[in-house]
Formats: structure tokens, C-alpha cells, sequence
């Protein structure tokens, strides 16, 4: 299945309608038009209107990594990290959709996470939202949407943890930056432990 809600935008986001859509029998993301005719279906029923959708990716389904990198203006940042991709991505970059999460503050050199995922999965979201009368604002994954969200309502640092039938996972954020990514095999406290020991720059490690 699949959460869907309908916020507005403002200062503050607004959840204006929530449903769940159950995937049918038999039909899944490896068929993406005719899942998304069934969810346009569903949508119409549920008097959902918004015509732009963010899809979310699972955890499981990324490669992260932290880069250290020197203060640079967007186009730079993703210059530089396109080389890193090349490097430790180079066998499967074809098959590779890649971006990063994370700023570097002026003047000073910052870790941001390289995020890769199949380039499947993302073509899959792009044609499951046009088969639904959907146009994609983007697709990211969902733990760094809850993150930044949750970051916007408490204004600093933040550590979310995602527990839902399809799995656990976990994202760490200074500030409104995603630093760390994890999905878990549990929400137990060795799972918990081994997530912040992964996190850049954590000095909680007790």
C-alpha cells in the first residue's frame, strides 16, 4: 500500500486529505502505467485534487554516502559530486539516478550525502504519476522529506525514525540538511546504536 495526502503549502504545511492506497492483486511498481491508472482512479474517488505529486522512495532501495566538500555555489557542488559518482559509482552510473542532500555553509568545508538510486525506480514514479493525471515535482526519498519537515516545526537538529509495515528507517538532519540515512532491519536499540555511529561528525556515540 500507499500513504497519499493532499497538504497546502504556507507557512506551515497543512494536511488537507489522507487515504491509503492498497496496491491490487497482482500489480505492482514493475508495471507503473497500469498502477497509475488504478491510483488516478482511486484519487478521483477520494476527491483528492491536486494535480503535482512528490513521490517518495524507500531507504532500501538508495546507496548513501558522505562526501566531504569545500564551500561552492549549487552548480559547483554538483559538479564536484558528479566526479565523486563517476568514481565510486562507476560500473552502474548508467543505471544510476544521483543527487545530494546538504548545504556548505560560506567559507567552510561540510559533509553532504551522495544519494544513488536505480534509475528505474525514478522512471517507474515519473510514469506511475502521468498514467494518474499527475505531473512529478520531484521524486526524493521519503525519510529526507519527513526529516526536513520535521526539522522546519522543531528548527534544529533532529533525528526522525520511520516505523511502518513496509520496513523501519531512520534520518539524521543538522539543521534543515539530511546527514545521514539508514534503513533498519528494526527500531531496536542496537539498530538505533549502529545508525547514529554511522552518522557524519556525531560525537554522541555513549
Amino acid at each position: 500500500g500507499r500513504d497519499e495526502q493532499e497538504v497546502v503549502l504556507g507557512e506551515k504545511l497543512e494536511a488537507r486529505r489522507l487515504a491509503e492506497f492498497i496496491y491490487p492483486a497482482g500489480v505492482t511498481l514493475a508495471e507503473p502505467a497500469k498502477l497509475g491508472k488504478l491510483l488516478g482512479e482511486f484519487l478521483r474517488a477520494n476527491q483528492f485534487t491536486a494535480k503535482t505529486a512528490v513521490v517518495g522512495l524507500p531507504a532500501r532501495w538508495l546507496a548513501v554516502k558522505s562526501k566531504d566538500v569545500p564551500p561552492a555555489d549549487p552548480a559547483t557542488l554538483a559538479s564536484i559530486l558528479r566526479l565523486q559518482a563517476e568514481s565510486d559509482f562507476s560500473a552502474e552510473l548508467k543505471e544510476l539516478t544521483c543527487d545530494y542532500a546538504g548545504v556548505t555553509p560560506s567559507g567552510e568545508t561540510s559533509s553532504v550525502m551522495l544519494i544513488a538510486t536505480q534509475t528505474k525506480h525514478v522512471s517507474a514514479a515519473v510514469e506511475l504519476c502521468a498514467a494518474a493525471n499527475l505531473s512529478a515535482a520531484a521524486v526524493t526519498p521519503s525519510v529526507v522529506a519527513l526529516g526536513a519537515a520535521t526539522s522546519r516545526a522543531g528548527g534544529k537538529d533532529a533525528m526522525v525514525l520511520a516505523v511502518a509495515a513496509s520496513g523501519t528507517e531512520f534520518s539524521a538532519l543538522r539543521g534543515s540538511s539530511a546527514v545521514g540515512v539508514r534503513s533498519l532491519r528494526s527500531a531496536s536499540t542496537g539498530e538505533l546504536r549502529r545508525a547514529l555511529w554511522a552518522v557524519p561528525g556525531n560525537s554522541s556515540r555513549g
